[in-house]
Order: structure tokens, then C-alpha cells, then sequence
């Protein structure tokens, strides 16, 4: 009896360990980052719009959290992902429109502290009205379409 039980502790303390650090993977460290202390790059294709890769990788499978930065008076002409995209309004205010009307009187503005859910193959599109800062955070791959998903 006295194996059995040491074999059962045996055998539980191994799927603790393994599930806890998922073999192949480099064991998840904390990560502090206060505000002004990203590393910007410039966008591709964005003239202005600076990105900053705060954890993971947004062009592989998995979790990933970005910032952009929008420069005072950009506009994001309308576009889609086919995933949902979730981000949070760090600094400044953006208007977006999401959905069948995409023009900025329909448009809703977002202050500091907002929060942003897009389901996927949704159009959206956005205004800054002074330079702005989103997190944006999801699943990867992350891409972006222009215009008008297919309906």
C-alpha cells in the first residue's frame, strides 16, 4: 500500500510540474513596463504610426500585447482582422466607427482607460484627435485587411 501511495504522489507532483511549464517553452518570467519606457518602431505602410511589441510575438500563434502610436489627427481608413482584437486606450482620444457605418459621425470617442473589443472580419476604422497610444493584445497571428470583409 505504501508504494501505491508514493507512486500516486509520484506520478501527481510530475503532471503539477508539467503542466506548469510546458515542455518546449521557456519558462514565463514577470514583466514590468512602465509607460514611456517602450522601444517604438516605425510601421510599415503607416506614415507616423509607431509600433512597440510589449510581449510575445503578434506574427506567430500565441498571446501577444503591442502599443501603437497614432500621431494628432490620423485616420485609419477601414480595415478588418480575421480575429478579434481587443485594446485599451492608453493615452488620448480616438473616435471609432465599427460595423455597416464606418463614416466619423458615426463615430464613438474613446478617452484614456477605454476598452475596445472588434470581433473578427468586423470593419472599423479610426480618428485621433491628438497623438493617442493603444494597447492592443490578442492571439497571433495577428493581420490586418484593408477595406471591406467579404460577406
Amino acid at each position: 500500500m505504501r508504494l501505491a501511495v508514493s507512486g500516486s504522489i509520484a506520478l501527481l507532483t510530475s503532471l503539477v510540474v508539467l503542466s506548469s511549464s510546458p515542455q518546449g517553452q521557456a519558462p514565463v518570467t514577470p514583466l514590468r513596463m512602465p509607460l514611456g519606457t517602450e522601444r517604438w518602431t516605425p510601421l510599415a505602410g503607416q506614415p507616423g504610426v509607431e509600433e512597440a511589441i510589449l510581449d510575445g510575438d503578434p506574427t506567430a500563434p500565441g498571446f501577444y500585447t503591442l502599443r501603437r502610436r497614432y500621431p494628432g489627427g490620423y485616420y485609419g481608413p477601414p480595415h478588418y482582422h480575421p480575429h478579434i482584437e481587443y485594446a485599451i486606450v492608453i493615452t488620448g482620444t480616438v473616435q471609432v466607427a465599427v460595423g455597416d457605418s464606418l463614416a466619423s459621425t458615426a463615430a464613438t470617442s474613446l478617452p484614456p482607460g477605454s476598452f475596445i473589443r472588434i470581433p473578427a472580419f468586423t470593419a472599423h476604422a479610426l480618428w485621433t484627435q491628438g497623438e493617442v497610444i493603444l494597447q492592443i493584445y490578442g492571439s497571433g497571428p495577428r493581420r490586418t485587411m484593408s477595406g471591406l470583409p467579404p460577406r
